[in-house]
């Protein structure tokens, strides 16, 4: 079985939104057969920058690397986010299953208007790591809007160590302001009970036409560690580091979470 695809609502693969940067895009699958999709938005100059957030009823996953794929059974919908760029062209792929077999195959070319909010985009990386604990690392602003970093969480990390604390656990590491005293917890649930404030909230400016101002800040952890150890300190030499943060978009005062990766080794989480 062959299939087309409209750019309506009401095409076997249904597609809204995708022009309007304002709504949700949402697609649609109203097929009588479960699909398999595949949204690849290559190529782009830096692949890396596209993420992919699918609110759909079985995975709900975000941060998603490209291409990304998820399944729809008859008669669901999918909310779909992408940010990297103002617009993003995908290619898009749905096989129509029928239990194990392929019984149609739909392919079409699309582009989505990005909302600005969707266009926070920070990166990471470590400077420095040592066997006392320490990691210093990186953050720069690669979006398109100034941001105030506001809360800070660690959802993993490839050691034993199961917190960061001593006697204040996040510093600026070149003028040595400390942005978190308490200890922060190493959970991969990253909820507010979880994410420390970070007191004062510093700001990254996005680059733009003779802006002089910070796209970056360096920070370092002081210092993971792991209880059951001795010493109790961790090695983070050739370890990685996932962060969530929770970031204010200054242009429209929207706060989003931000998920960071700190690789110092592999980043095979």
């Amino acid at each position: 079985m062959g299939a087309e695809v409209a750019s309506d609502s009401n095409a076997l693969l249904g597609m809204e939104g995708l022009s309007d940067s304002t709504v949700d895009n949402v697609f649609t699958n109203n097929s009588p057969y479960a699909m398999d999709i595949t949204l690849d938005a290559a190529p782009y100059e830096d692949e890396s920058k596209i993420r992919w957030d699918i609110n759909d009823p079985v995975t709900d996953s975000d941060n998603d690397n490209n291409p990304v794929t998820f399944s729809l059974s008859a008669g669901a919908n999918a909310d779909v986010a992408v940010k990297g760029d103002d617009k993003v062209t995908f290619d898009g792929t749905a096989l129509l299953k029928d239990g194990e077999a392929t019984v149609g195959r739909i392919e079409v070319t699309r582009t989505i208007n990005v909302p600005v909010i969707n266009n926070l985009e920070l990166s990471g990386s470590v400077s420095s790591a040592g066997n006392s604990g320490k990691l210093t690392f990186t953050l720069e602003n690669t979006g398109d809007v100034d941001v105030e970093l506001r809360k800070i969480g660690i959802i993993e990390t490839t050691t034993t160590a199961e917190y960061v604390s001593g006697g204040g656990s996040l510093f600026n590491a070149n003028d040595g302001t400390e942005y978190v005293t308490d200890w922060i917890p190493i959970d991969n649930n990253t909820s507010d009970s979880t994410q420390r404030e970070m007191t004062p909230k510093p700001v990254l400016d996005h680059q733009s036409d003779g802006d002089t101002d910070s796209m970056s800040i360096t920070f370092e952890f002081n210092k993971f560690r792991d209880p059951d150890s001795r010493p109790a300190n961790v090695d983070m030499r050739g370890e990685d580091v996932k962060i969530e943060l929770t970031v204010k978009n200054l242009e429209n005062g929207s706060i989003v979470g931000a998920p960071v990766d700190l690789c110092n080794g592999r980043c095979n989480f």
